[in-house]
């Protein structure tokens, strides 16, 4: 992804298109499209459940949009107790202004556990359809059956 947001009427001849998991799609408007690689939610080795991949993922290409509520960070304040009730949260910085909570909201991408030292996925908030977005990416290829991990250091709240 380039940085800029361009208009799908025009797509086809901005220069910027390319393939992504054998199918023609332009990088810069898959969050638009609501592309996301197929995936499974399944039992994680590392933590209760996870996301799997269920197809080969290229390096560098969209696994998803991570999705939620919207909030801001009095509600953030709030809702932050069932962090320390049940040791988790689905909450993802998304600017100095709000916070993607998926805990009720969220799509399957909110299945995708941590590993700081194994992870094959990054997240990279991006400007699409006139709002920020929150997307995870391939940082290598990713086999079928794989988890999906991502390093949740500075990433969540």
């Amino acid at each position: 992804m380039n940085g800029r947001e361009c208009n799908p009427q025009r797509c086809k001849n901005c220069g910027f298109c390319g393939g992504i998991n054998n199918n023609d799609r332009c990088k810069n408007i898959q969050l638009q499209q609501n592309f996301e690689s197929k995936l499974i939610v399944g039992m994680s080795q590392i933590a209760g459940w996870g996301l799997f991949a269920n197809e080969d993922i290229k390096k560098d290409c969209l696994i998803g949009e991570y999705k939620g509520e919207l909030i801001n960070d009095n509600i953030v304040n709030k809702r932050d107790r069932f962090k320390d009730l049940e040791g988790s949260t689905y909450m993802f910085k998304l600017d100095d202004e709000y916070t993607v909570d998926s805990r009720r909201m969220g799509n399957t991408l909110r299945y995708a556990n941590h590993s700081k030292k194994n992870s094959n996925s990054y997240t990279k908030i991006v400007f699409s359809g006139g709002h920020r977005k929150i997307g995870l990416f391939a940082k290598r290829n990713i086999k079928k059956g794989e988890e999906i991990l991502f390093d949740y250091d500075g990433q969540g709240i």
